[in-house]
């Protein structure tokens, strides 16, 4: 890091050029051990005095300070890497996951969407059925009506076809009748008079039959 790099690497090897860069590294070094390292209070009351003095000034409690932070600061670093390599794989792994989570996330609303519009096409497709079947009904409706007056029209043509059927019979009866009594020329003028009273009754009775 710049503390172990920079500051703490100056101040042990004594290469401060003056006293103001000197204070200020050896302050970032004491912030340091206090804040992240979280090193002991004697430990952090004995660095900044031992790191400002140079080397070859120092004694041998002063030295064994030096050492101490360097060892100090070393674990705290070792331990950062510790975290770091068990943590990059997780970070690693809980990227991928998330890309996952997206991927099912995109697939689900796309799923969402289809169900959407198939819904959509659906509504139509029953409210065009819906057309379709009161058009249909209609349709039934006046076919059964027509239905109803061409039986009615059957009805009444049966009832003339019957009418004229009895009036053909009828005819063809007179027809026959006539034919036979001009067959016989020698009976008496009072007899054909009398046959033709019969005929005529006759075919009243006729008429009357196809009538009914």
């Amino acid at each position: 890091t710049s503390i172990t790099e920079g500051s703490l690497q100056m101040l042990v090897s004594g290469g401060w050029e003056d006293e103001e860069i000197k204070a200020a590294s050896a302050e970032a070094v004491k912030e340091y051990l206090e804040h992240d390292a979280r090193a002991e209070k004697v430990l952090i009351g004995a660095a900044v005095p031992a790191l400002g003095t140079r080397p070859e000034c120092r004694h041998a409690y002063d030295t064994m300070a030096v050492e101490a932070v360097s060892e100090c600061l070393a674990k705290h670093l070792g331990a950062i890497d510790e975290k770091l390599a068990v943590a990059v794989p997780m970070e690693k792994r809980a990227n991928t996951e998330q890309l996952g989570l997206w991927a099912i996330a995109d697939c689900a609303l796309e799923d969402a969407e289809a169900a959407s519009a198939a819904a959509v096409v659906a509504q139509q497709g029953q409210k065009r059925m819906h057309g379709g079947l009161t058009t249909a009904r209609a349709m039934l409706s006046q076919t059964e009506k027509n239905i109803a007056e061409l039986m009615a029209t059957k009805t009444s043509k049966e009832a003339e076809l019957w009418g004229i059927e009895s009036a053909v019979f009828a005819a063809k009866r007179l027809k026959t009748m006539a034919a036979e009594l001009a067959a016989q020329p020698q009976q008496q003028p009072q007899l054909q008079v009398a046959t033709s009273s019969e005929l005529v009754e006759s075919s009243e009775q006729v008429g009357e039959a196809a009538g009914k």
